[in-house]
């Protein structure tokens, strides 16, 4: 998690994301992650800060609508990142004009959100961050994504199931968040995986918010993760449930990619019981992303989101206080080219 009070220049950051990311990477999605000399890239960190009022909202504001620059323009006591679904684009990519996303640009979005913020500023990255491709690159993109996540202040990873099939990015380093991926909580693993032992429940907060963050696979992926051995059996997306303790004093981060609102509905009514739940929809089954207020408490119903993917957006959930407890506002945010331009032009 990262606090309002520390940035990181992003002189460093352009330099070698110049060097390396533009240099070498070709092509969108297939983009390799050496930097000189063969060796893995240096973490990314994020911008320098953003304006001085903490405003978002003059960054690409010919892209924002009306509702999303009010978004921007307010000050939450504190907000929650959500990301996934990268599947290894780690650059600005897509057929879109401009291209959105890429790391340098979470990093900078990450910067003025905390300017923005009266308080802390998390960050969870909720699985498929690689593509399965069995591709050598892979590993390598996967080593890079740890590392930049880590440098951003993202304090947990929690995997999907095309990340199952890249070991680089499932392998534990022996810490916690970023070093322990965390992994789907309806896969039954084969006793070879490395997140075999690993409990699928993501445990974090913001500030004094308690968070559990768990990851569903769709049961239709599971003749291919079978076949592959990643998988022993994939199970209902409401059936893990039955194993879990309700836990109402804290907010649960659940995330999918369901291709029907039909598996919305059972997995909404199932999350239910366990306490006021966020359910970030990676597949684009439920529409748009625009939510809140709403009351945080144990008569929430879930709030269901959605991000887009490839990694052209993330998700930005703002806490405020009140007499009364606290309320949640979601937006999905584009990483449009006006984050990294803003910051080469004051560097």
């Amino acid at each position: 998690m990262r606090s309002n009070s520390t940035f990181r220049p992003a002189r460093l950051v352009g330099a070698f994301l110049v060097l390396g990311l533009v240099a070498v990477l070709a092509g969108c999605g297939d983009d390799d992650t050496d930097g000189p000399g063969g060796g893995p890239l240096p973490p990314v960190g994020p911008g320098d800060g953003g304006p001085a009022d903490g405003s978002l909202a003059h960054i690409g504001s010919d892209r924002f609508d009306d509702d999303t620059r009010a978004f921007l323009d307010r000050r939450p006591d504190m907000s929650l990142v959500v990301a996934g679904a990268f599947f290894g684009r780690h650059k600005p990519c897509g057929c879109s004009a401009p291209q959105l996303g890429g790391m340098k640009r979470l990093g900078a979005l990450m910067d003025r959100l905390e300017a923005r913020s009266k308080g802390p500023v998390g960050a969870l990255s909720l699985g498929w961050a690689m593509k399965a491709s069995g591709e050598e690159q892979e590993e390598a993109k996967a080593g890079f994504l740890r590392a930049a996540l880590q440098g951003m202040g993202f304090s947990g990873l929690v995997l999907g199931d095309t990340d199952l099939q890249v070991p680089a990015v499932i392998q534990p380093y022996g810490g916690g968040g970023i070093e322990q991926p965390v992994p789907p909580l309806n896969v039954i693993l084969p006793e070879t995986s490395a997140a075999r032992e690993v409990s699928p429940l993501l445990r974090a907060k913001v500030d004094d918010l308690d968070l559990r963050a768990l990851t569903l696979v769709d049961p239709a992926e599971a003749d291919e993760l079978k076949a592959l051995g990643y998988a022993i059996e994939v199970l209902d997306v409401t059936a893990p449930f039955a194993q879990l303790k309700p836990e109402p004093q804290a907010l649960w981060i659940v995330a999918t990619r369901l291709t029907d609102r039909a598996s919305f509905d059972a997995l909404s009514a199932a999350v239910r019981r366990f306490g006021p739940a966020v359910i970030v929809d990676f597949g684009g089954a439920v529409g748009e992303s625009t939510a809140g207020p709403v009351r945080i408490g144990p008569d929430m119903e879930p709030l269901i989101v959605a991000v887009g993917e490839k990694g052209k957006e993330v998700g930005v959930l703002d806490f405020e206080r009140d007499d009364e407890g606290m309320t949640l506002s979601f937006r999905a945010l584009p990483l449009v080219p006006e984050l990294e331009l803003d910051d080469s032009a004051r560097a």
